[in-house]
C-alpha cells in the first residue's frame, strides 16, 4: 500500500525579524546534565509514517550529509556501536530517553582549501524501541569555538519523531540566525520527504562506486580537478568547456583508480617523497592506453600530462589538439581503424590484422569514450588484441548498423531481448541497471500492464553486455560521476575463460562475428564529408 505524502508544512517555532512564530507541537527536549545547555525547538511538521522509517532516515543521515549540503564531500566514520541499557557512557542524558547507539564521523568538505573537517559525535536516543531522535555534536573546543561554514552555529542539533510530528531543536552558540532557520527547515524537509520515500520502498535509482572506492575517487577528483581545471578557460572547441572539462577529468581518474585495482602486483610500492604526481607509485597498463575516437583529445591529454603513456586516435585532427602542447601531440595519431580486417587463424589460435596503433609493450587498455560505432567493437578488439578495456556508451550503434532492438533480428551479435535470461549473471546486471530497464528485473518477466518497460538506451546496455560476455569478459559495470547523462561504463578486465580449450572458443565467437560482418558488407570505413572535413560512417541498406 502507497503511503499517501501529504505537503509539507513546516511550522516555525522561533521568531526572526519580528515575523510571528508559532507554539511547538512538544516540549523541548532537556539535557539531564543542566550545563549542557538549553533545547530550543526550531521548527516542526506534521507526520504520518512510523518510527521505523524515521530510524531509516536518520542512519542514511549519518552516512551520507552530502545529500543534505552541497558543501559536504562526505562522512568518514571512525567508529559505531551500540550502548547498552545496563552500562553508562559518557554521552549526554535526555531526561525520557534512553541513549543505544554512538557513532564518531569526520566531515570532509567539498573544498579543503577553504572550509576545515569537522568531528562529530551522532547518539541515537529512544523512548519507544526503535531510534526517536538523532543529537549532532559538533566537536568544538578553543582554538576552534564554532563550527566551519557548512555546519550550522549550533553546539547540538537534534532531529525528533513523535507519534504525529518531526521537531528539528537546537542548543544556539549564539543569537537565532534567518540562515540556522532555514537550514533547519531545508533539513527537516529532507527528513520528511525521505521518510516517505522508505514508507513506499523508495529504492536509489542509481549505485555508484562499485568497481573503485568513493573516498578514493573524490580524493584524487580534488587533486585532478585542481591540476586540470584551468583547461576551461584555454577551451578551443565551441562545445561546453564545463562539461568536457570536468567529465574528463572524472574519467581520467576513475580510468587511474581501476588501472592501480587491476595492474598492482601483492606488494604494491608506496608513495615516495619528491615524486612528480601523488599518485605516480600507482600501478598502470603495461601497454599503455589506447583512446580510441578521442575526439578533442581532452581525455588522451588529462592522462598524459598526469604522466600516463598512451596514444589517442581519431580520424581527424581537432583544432584543440594543437593547444594542448608538444607532450600530448606527440600522443594524437590520426587514423581510420577498419576492425573487419582482423581474422582468426585457428591453426595457430592468433588473429591477423590487427592495425599496429593497438601493439604495446605488454597489455595494452582501450578506452572507448563515447565512441559512436565503434562502441560495439570494444570486446572485439580488446580479445582479439588480449587488452582490457572500459566502453562509456553514448549512441545507438551495432556492429555494421544503427541499433534498433526491434526492428533488426539479424543484426551480427547475440540476442536483443529486452527481459534478462535466466543467466545469475544477467539477472545481476539487469537488477544494477534497473533505472534504464524499468524497474527490478526477474527472469522471463515480461511486460506487465503498469510495468516499465527497458528504454532505447536499457536495451542497448543489455545488447552490449551480452556482446562482452561473449566475447570472454565478465561484465563489470559503473555509473561513473560525472556530469553526463550517459555516465554508464562497461569494463572488460577479467576474463570468463579458464582453460586454452575456453579460450579457443572465445576465439571462434569473436572471429565468426566479424567474419559474419565482413560478408554482409555493410560496415565502410568513414569518409571525408562537407566543409569542415568531418567525417561520416556509410553503412550499406
Amino acid at each position: 500500500m502507497i503511503l499517501h505524502k501529504p505537503p509539507f508544512e513546516p511550522q516555525v517555532h522561533v521568531s526572526i525579524n519580528d515575523e510571528a512564530s508559532h507554539p511547538s507541537p512538544t516540549p523541548a527536549l532537556e539535557f539531564t546534565a543542566k550545563n549542557l545547555g538549553k533545547w530550543t525547538p526550531i521548527v516542526s511538521c506534521k507526520v504520518t509514517y512510523s518510527a521505523h522509517e524515521f530510524a531509516q532516515v536518520v542512519d542514511a543521515l549519518v552516512h551520507y550529509p552530502e545529500r543534505n549540503s552541497p558543501l559536504i564531500l562526505r562522512a568518514e566514520i571512525e567508529s559505531d556501536f551500540e550502548l547498552s541499557h545496563s552500562v553508562e557512557y559518557a554521552v549526554p542524558g535526555l531526561e525520557q530517553y534512553q541513549p543505544t547507539r554512538l557513532l564518531r564521523r569526520v566531515l570532509v568538505p567539498r573544498k579543503p582549501n577553504r572550509d576545515r573537517a569537522l568531528g562529530q559525535s551522532c547518539i541515537f536516543y529512544t523512548d519507544q524501541g526503535e531510534p526517536t531522535v538523532l543529537v549532532l555534536s559538533p566537536d568544538l573546543s578553543d582554538e576552534h569555538p564554532t563550527p566551519p561554514f557548512y555546519h550550522p552555529a549550533v553546539a547540538h542539533l537534534a532531529i525528533r519523531f513523535t507519534e504525529t510530528h518531526l521537531v528539528v531543536e537546537v542548543v544556539p552558540l549564539a543569537h537565532f540566525t534567518l540562515r540556522l532557520v532555514k537550514t533547519c527547515i531545508s533539513l527537516l524537509e529532507n527528513v520528511y520527504r525521505v521518510g516517505y520515500g522508505f514508507a513506499n520502498g523508495y529504492r536509489k535509482r542509481v549505485e555508484h562506486d562499485t568497481m573503485v572506492d568513493k573516498a578514493e575517487f573524490q580524493d584524487l577528483y580534488l587533486k585532478m580537478k585542481d591540476m586540470h581545471g584551468g583547461l576551461v578557460g584555454t577551451w578551443q572547441e565551441a562545445t561546453d568547456p564545463s562539461k568536457h572539462v570536468f567529465e574528463d577529468i572524472g574519467i581520467a581518474t576513475f580510468l587511474m583508480l581501476l588501472w592501480n585495482l587491476t595492474y598492482r602486483g601483492p606488494d604494491p610500492p608506496a608513495a615516495k617523497p619528491g615524486q612528480a604526481f601523488p599518485w605516480s607509485h600507482f600501478a598502470r597498463p603495461p601497454g599503455g592506453f589506447r583512446d580510441i575516437g578521442c575526439g578533442n583529445g581532452l581525455l588522451t591529454h588529462i592522462l598524459v600530462s598526469s604522466g600516463y603513456q598512451g596514444l589517442g586516435i581519431d580520424l581527424r585532427a581537432r583544432k584543440s589538439w594543437a593547444s594542448f602542447g608538444e607532450q600530448t601531440a606527440s600522443c594524437l595519431t590520426v587514423q581510420a581503424l577498419d576492425f573487419t580486417s582482423i581474422q582468426y587463424d585457428a591453426s595457430t589460435g592468433q588473429f591477423g590484422g590487427l592495425p599496429d596503433v593497438l601493439a604495446g609493450q605488454g597489455r595494452v587498455f582501450l578506452i572507448g569514450n563515447h565512441a559512436d560505432e565503434l562502441t560495439p567493437w570494444m570486446p572485439l578488439i580488446a580479445h582479439a588484441a588480449r587488452a582490457d578495456f572500459v566502453s562509456i556508451p553514448c549512441c545507438f550503434w551495432a556492429l555494421d548498423s544503427r541499433f534498433h532492438a526491434q526492428k533488426r533480428r539479424d543484426m551480427p551479435g547475440p540476442d536483443c531481448s529486452a527481459q534478462p535470461s535466466s543467466e545469475p549473471w544477467e539477472l545481476a546486471l539487469a537488477d544494477r541497471l534497473h533505472s534504464v530497464l524499468g524497474g527490478t528485473a526477474t527472469a522471463n518477466s515480461g511486460a506487465k500492464k503498469g510495468v516499465k518497460q527497458p528504454s532505447q538506451y536499457g536495451r542497448y546496455m543489455l545488447w552490449l553486455a551480452r556482446l562482452q560476455r561473449g566475447c570472454g569478459f565478465n561484465v563489470e559495470v559503473e555509473a561513473l560521476r560525472i556530469p553526463s547523462t550517459r555516465n554508464w561504463a562497461f569494463a572488460g578486465v577479467s576474463r570468463t575463460w579458464q582453460t586454452d580449450e575456453e579460450r579457443a572458443q572465445v576465439d571462434e565467437y569473436v572471429g565468426g562475428l566479424v567474419a559474419q560482418v565482413r560478408e554482409r558488407g555493410m560496415f565502410k570505413t568513414r569518409v571525408p564529408e562537407g566543409k569542415e572535413g568531418g567525417f561520416i560512417t556509410v553503412y550499406g541498406l
